[in-house]
């Protein structure tokens, strides 16, 4: 019984910190739409970038963060952040819109999306958003502790039968729930796509400035990084085209923010 109560106030705990952190974050999300809503999208901007800096990743604020960059002109951090946005949550289907939008208008040009059993692979494992995913994570394994619990202390064993298929069930689901998020982990946080972040540049054959230009790319193309040395990254174009760029000019997706390290 005293190991139930110590489990249920570690739970008690845990609920309060988050509600706290929660109401913080709340408040600041209203401040920036506050700022979005009156056009005033730089300290939108700023406010949306401090929760991600905090740890707070969300595809809705990466999708705010698109609309208030494409407003203020900067087309390739809107669409990195729309990029962004469709790998936390590939249902986010209003950033699947601007960015198709930007594709068609020319803004944007993006890699081949993945086919065959990779693809297979990628919706099995992103068939729940990656914030869902945490908290229904949380919530199973604390439910199995629990039932856990309970199982042990339990003194009809006849029940105990139920108790432990339930648990099965769990456990079940809690693999898939886990093993979906640290797929979606590597995704997100070792993607090995970039955004051109400058209106055009060259693309080099070999990683030196005075090499000879094998392509030009242009400002919102996405690219798959294949190689690093040093500051120059070997890239993939979206027309299949290889060769060198230095990494200031690229944003990579999986940093939290877009920035050229």
């Amino acid at each position: 019984m005293k190991k139930i109560k110590l489990a249920l106030f570690i739970v008690l705990i845990f609920s309060a910190s988050s509600i706290y952190a929660n109401n913080r974050i709340n408040n600041l999300l209203k401040k920036a739409d506050s700022a979005y809503n009156a056009q005033d999208f730089y300290i939108a901007c700023q406010i949306w970038e401090s929760i991600v800096e905090n740890g707070y990743i969300n595809d809705d604020i990466y999708y705010n963060l698109g609309n208030a960059s494409y407003r203020m002109g900067d087309l390739s951090k809107a669409i990195w952040f729309y990029k962004k946005s469709l790998l936390l949550s590939r249902y986010n289907v209003n950033a699947q819109e601007n960015l198709n939008l930007l594709v068609n208008k020319g803004y944007a040009q993006l890699l081949p999306q993945p086919m065959g059993v990779t693809a297979f692979f990628n919706k099995f494992f992103t068939a729940i958003p990656y914030n869902t995913l945490f908290w229904i994570s949380w919530v199973v394994f604390i439910l199995i502790g629990i039932l856990i619990l309970i199982f042990i202390f339990r003194k009809k064993y006849s029940s105990r039968g139920g108790i432990f298929w339930i648990l099965v069930v769990l456990s079940i689901c809690f693999i898939y729930f886990i093993s979906s998020f640290i797929y979606q982990n590597i995704n997100i946080y070792n993607s090995k796509s970039a955004i051109i972040s400058v209106p055009s540049t060259n693309l080099r054959s070999s990683p030196d400035s005075l090499s000879i230009a094998v392509a030009i790319v242009n400002e919102g193309t996405e690219v798959k990084c294949l190689e690093s040395l040093g500051n120059w990254e070997k890239v993939l174009t979206p027309s299949q085209k290889t060769g060198w760029l230095q990494r200031e000019y690229l944003f990579m997706l999986r940093n939290r923010l877009p920035d050229n390290k």
